[in-house]
C-alpha cells in the first residue's frame, strides 16, 4: 500500500515538474547536467587509474587554469553580456571588449608562468608541461567572452551545445586513457585540455546581425569589466581558491581527497549556474525580481533537491564509488553540499545586482566569499586537511549569501528598459557613475 502510495506521488511530482518545463529548460538542464554527471563517472576512473597523489596532481594543475581564466578575461564577459543584453549592437561590443581583453589575459599568464614554479617544486610535475597547460589561461578569457556575446542575447542554445560537447569529448578521451593503463596525471591534463578546444569551436559560428548600432565607449566597457572583474574573479577564487592553495598546504593525498569532494559537490550547481546565466540577462532587459524567480524556479528547486540526496547519500555512495581509498571525502561532500544552497543564493543574488547595473555591489557579495576563505586558510594553514578545507568554504559561502540577499533586498526596482541608440550609451555611463560594480 505505501509503496503504491509513494509510487503515485513520484509520479504525480514527475508530471508536475515536466508539465512546467519548456524545452528550453529541458535542454539547458541536460546540457549542464551533463557535465557533472559524466564528471562523476569519470572521476572514479581517475581516482583508481592515479590514486590519491595522481589525483591531487592532476588538480593542481587544472583548478588553477578555472581562477586564472576569470582573472584573465577581467570582467569583460559580464560587461559584454550587459551591454548586448541591454540594446548594444552584439557585434561591435563583443569586438571592442575582445581587444581591449588582450593585455589582462597575457599579464595573467605570465604570472602563473611564475606560480608554475611553485607548482612544480611542491607536486612533482614538469615546471614546462604547467606552462604550456597553462596558455589555456589566455584561450579562455576568449572563450568566455565569446559565451557573453551568447549570453547577452539569450541564445542559450549555443551555450547549451558547448557545455555538452566539452563534457562528452573529456569524458571520452579519459575512458580511452584508462582502458589504454595511462597512469600519468600529465595525460589527463592534456585530454581535458583537447576536449576544451574542440567544444570551444562551436562557439565561434557566426551570429545573426544586430538591429541595433549602438556601441558602449571602450571607456564604459572598460569601467564596467573592472568594476564587474572584483565579483567575477572573487566568486570563481572563493570557490577555488581552496583548491589552488592546497598544493601548497597540504600533501597530494589530501588534495586528492578534497579533489573528489569538490567534484561530487559540484554537481547540484549545475543548476545554481542555469539560474544564475538566465537572471543576469532577464535583470538586464528589465524583469522584476518575482519574474526573474519565476522564470528560473525549476532550476532552484531541482538545485536544492539534488542538493539533499547528495548529503544523505554521501556516506555510502563515496566509497561504493571513488572506493575505500576516498572514504575521508565523504563528510567533506557534507558539507559541501550544505555550502552548495548557499553558493546558489548567493550566486543568484549577485547576477541580478550585475544585470541591474550593479556590478560594485554584486562583486561585493562575491568578495565576502573571498576573504573569508583567505582567511580561514590563514588561520588554519598548518593544520589544512580535506575537512578544514570544506569548513572553510561552508563559513564563506553562508557569508556570501547573506550579504548578497541584503543587497537584493536593498534593490528592489528592475532596471529601466533601454533604449536603442546614443542613449543607450548614455543611459548606461550615468547607471554605471551612480553605481559601479559586478559579478
Amino acid at each position: 500500500m505505501s509503496g503504491a502510495l509513494n509510487g503515485a506521488v513520484v509520479r504525480k511530482f514527475a508530471h508536475y515538474m515536466t508539465s512546467r518545463l519548456g524545452m528550453e529548460q529541458i535542454r539547458g538542464i541536460s546540457a549542464y547536467a551533463l557535465g557533472p554527471a559524466l564528471g562523476i563517472l569519470s572521476g572514479p576512473i581517475l581516482a583508481r587509474a592515479l590514486g590519491p597523489e595522481g589525483r591531487g596532481q592532476f588538480a593542481s594543475v587544472m583548478q588553477p587554469i578555472t581562477v586564472a581564466g576569470a582573472v584573465a578575461s577581467l570582467g569583460f564577459p559580464a560587461a559584454v553580456a550587459y551591454f548586448i543584453a541591454s540594446g548594444g549592437n552584439s557585434d561591435r561590443v563583443y569586438r571592442r571588449a575582445l581587444a581591449t581583453a588582450a593585455i589582462p589575459a597575457l599579464l595573467t599568464y605570465a604570472a602563473m608562468c611564475w606560480y608554475a614554479g611553485i607548482v612544480s617544486h611542491r607536486q612533482g610535475i614538469s615546471f614546462t608541461v604547467i606552462c604550456i597547460a597553462w596558455s589555456a589561461i589566455v584561450l579562455s578569457a576568449v572563450v568566455q567572452i565569446r559565451r557573453a556575446y551568447w549570453q547577452g542575447q539569450g541564445r542559450w542554445r549555443k551555450l547549451d551545445a558547448e557545455r555538452a560537447a566539452y563534457a562528452v569529448t573529456r569524458f571520452g578521451i579519459v575512458v580511452l586513457l584508462a582502458l589504454l593503463g595511462v597512469v600519468l596525471a600529465e595525460a589527463y591534463v592534456a585530454a581535458s585540455l583537447l576536449a576544451f578546444v574542440a567544444a570551444a569551436l562551436l562557439l565561434f559560428t557566426k551570429g545573426s546581425p544586430s538591429r541595433s548600432e549602438s556601441l558602449p565607449t571602450s571607456g564604459e566597457i572598460v569601467r564596467y569589466s573592472v568594476l564587474a572583474s572584483i565579483g567575477t574573479i572573487a566568486a570563481v577564487a572563493s570557490s577555488r581558491l581552496d583548491q589552488i592553495l592546497m598544493p601548497a598546504a597540504a600533501s597530494s593525498a589530501e588534495l586528492g581527497y578534497y579533489a573528489v569532494a569538490v567534484t561530487v559537490a559540484e554537481v547540484p550547481l549545475v543548476l545554481a549556474t542555469l539560474s544564475a546565466r538566465n537572471a543576469l540577462q532577464l535583470a538586464a532587459v528589465g524583469d522584476s525580481n518575482i519574474e526573474i524567480f519565476r522564470k528560473t524556479r525549476v532550476y532552484i528547486v531541482v538545485c536544492i533537491g539534488l542538493i539533499a540526496a547528495l548529503f544523505v547519500a554521501a556516506p555510502y555512495g563515496t566509497v561504493l564509488v571513488f572506493g575505500p581509498d576516498f572514504a575521508t571525502s565523504a563528510s567533506s561532500i557534507q558539507l559541501l553540499s550544505i555550502a552548495g544552497v548557499a553558493s546558489l543564493v548567493s550566486l543568484v543574488c549577485g547576477s541580478i545586482l550585475a544585470g541591474r547595473g550593479r556590478p560594485a555591489l554584486a562583486s561585493f557579495v562575491s568578495l565576502v566569499s573571498l576573504l573569508v576563505t583567505v582567511l580561514g586558510f590563514f588561520m588554519f594553514w598548518d593544520s589544512m586537511s580535506s575537512l578544514m578545507a570544506a569548513r572553510i568554504s561552508l563559513i564563506s559561502l553562508v557569508s556570501s549569501a547573506v550579504v548578497g540577499v541584503g543587497a537584493i533586498l536593498k534593490v528592489t526596482q528592475p532596471r529601466p528598459a533601454r533604449q536603442e541608440g546614443a542613449g543607450h550609451r548614455q543611459g548606461a555611463s550615468k547607471e554605471l557613475a551612480v553605481e559601479g560594480n559586478t559579478e
